[in-house]
């Protein structure tokens, strides 16, 4: 899976900053070799698209357009502020990483700390269950969904 890392520098040793705005760049890392397979100064999520990315580690996203431009893409985006690159992938791998499931100050889920919980019960959408639930209270659609998740 490749992955799309918010950085300032080539390495798998940057920083990731607190705020997704702070970054200056994107490493693209293959999760399954940990290589690095680009590096980019160009942040755009039709950048992340069209590099193959599927998941995007970052800190707290406060921009609602680049929010949404990510979202749009169908781009995971997970929160890894202040883990290196290296650490981040790790712990994408080991499933520790919350959710980003909207910009922080948003009305959706993710705005009371731009994260999911994974507890469909606490998320702040009225309109979050109706279908299948995925554990991600962004996607969550089932009724009653708390029960799914014993």
């Amino acid at each position: 899976m490749r992955v799309a890392i918010a950085v300032d520098k080539n390495d798998l040793s940057a920083v990731i900053p607190g705020k997704y705005e702070q970054a200056s760049a994107l490493l693209i890392v293959e999760t399954d070799t940990m290589q690095i397979v680009d590096f980019t100064r160009d942040l755009s999520a039709e950048k992340m698209e069209e590099l193959g990315c599927e998941v995007l580690l970052c800190g707290d996203m406060y921009d609602p357009d680049r929010f949404e431009a990510v979202a749009a893409c169908g781009i995971t985006r997970q929160k890894a502020g202040g883990m290196t690159a290296k650490q981040a992938v790790k712990e994408l791998l080991r499933y520790h990483l919350p959710y980003i499931t909207d910009f922080v100050g948003g009305t959706g889920c993710g705005a009371h700390e731009g994260e999911c919980t994974g507890d469909c019960a606490s998320c702040e959408l009225s309109d979050c269950h109706d279908r299948e639930c995925t554990g991600d209270c962004a996607t969550c659609s089932v009724e009653n969904c708390e029960a799914h998740h014993d």
